[in-house]
């Protein structure tokens, strides 16, 4: 038999008086993904052909050989016959191993001589499974999982700190992209805020609240078309569409334009709910045809002109 290629990891030798106690072994070594030739389950798959064939050849195909040893199998001269074939024809020191394994009822001194120094167990220790399992050269299930639920655990950490990190990056970006002012006059006596507060001036004038929730006031507003799909500057309104229909509407009949999309990515348009300054409210598409992806709108604060992204906008508030 070629040692390379085996069709059992192991062979388990019982009596049949043995199954109950014997099926747990099978099934734990099974779970922990050994192939285990167990009689009472390989046979049920080969009706029809030699029990005795079948068994020997087994055996050959079997890379280790475990004997579960109680008074009915060390009584048994089929048992018998099976752990000396395999020790006499299969077993070689540390690469086919002979695994005795003792039931409570059974004295290791009761063992045949030349199988007392074989490395073996006791079926009444709650480790055996384990044992054998790192004897066979199995998987151990329980430290699988266990190393499982700790990976999974890092790995959820990390995903944590990624996010935190991105969200921390992408507030940096919003605060320090949203807007562009080139100071006119650093000695201004307006009052400075946190914000960018402005005076009362004639023209149209807005609060921004911008994605990173902070408020920006703007006055003389009017969009920047992208594209060459129309005039490059409009300050009187803003052009929107619905149902396939181009409508304006000028700043002064507005109360609030709400941005109902929020960084979302392949972002062509933008969908807008309208307040008017008589209270009807209807939803409408800033149209890419107008806008794009790159729109912006632009104005004035006290310290200079200033840029925002639509894309980078949550809440236009024309009522101040």
């Amino acid at each position: 038999m070629n040692q390379n290629i085996f069709d059992y990891d192991v062979f388990i030798s019982f009596s049949s008086k043995d199954e109950e106690l014997t099926k747990p072994i099978w099934q734990g070594l099974c779970l922990n993904g050994l192939r285990v030739f167990w009689s009472n389950a390989s046979l049920k798959d080969r009706l029809g052909e030699s029990w005795f064939d079948i068994i020997q050849s087994s055996l050959d195909k079997s890379r280790h050989f475990l004997l579960i040893c109680t008074k009915n199998s060390m009584s048994s001269p089929w048992v018998k016959r099976e752990y000396t074939a395999f020790l006499n024809h299969c077993y070689t020191e540390g690469l086919r191993k002979l695994v005795p394994v003792l039931s409570n009822e059974f004295d290791k001194q009761d063992l045949p001589l030349f199988l007392r120094a074989l490395e073996g167990g006791e079926l009444g220790n709650n480790e055996i499974i384990n044992k054998l399992v790192q004897i066979f050269g199995g998987t151990n299930l329980d430290a699988l999982k266990k190393e499982i639920q700790s990976k999974d655990l890092e790995i959820s950490n990390l995903k944590k700190k990624i996010e935190e990190m991105i969200r921390t990056i992408e507030s940096k970006e919003i605060k320090e992209d949203i807007i562009e002012v080139h100071p006119k006059n650093s000695n201004s006596n307006e009052k400075k805020t946190e914000g960018i507060e402005i005076k009362k001036t004639q023209g149209n004038s807005v609060v921004l609240t911008t994605l990173a929730k902070e408020q920006i006031s703007l006055r003389n507003v009017y969009l920047l078309y992208s594209g060459g799909f129309g005039p490059s500057k409009n300050d009187k309104g803003i052009k929107v569409e619905k149902g396939g229909i181009n409508l304006f509407f000028e700043w002064e009949k507005i109360n609030k334009i709400v941005f109902l999309n929020e960084n979302i990515v392949g972002l062509k348009a933008f969908n807008v709910e309208i307040e008017f300054k008589d209270g009807k409210k209807d939803a409408f598409v800033m149209s890419q045809q107008w806008y794009g992806i790159d729109g912006v709108l632009c104005g004035e604060t006290a310290y200079g002109p200033a840029n925002i992204e639509l894309k980078k906008i949550k809440v236009i508030d024309c009522t101040n």
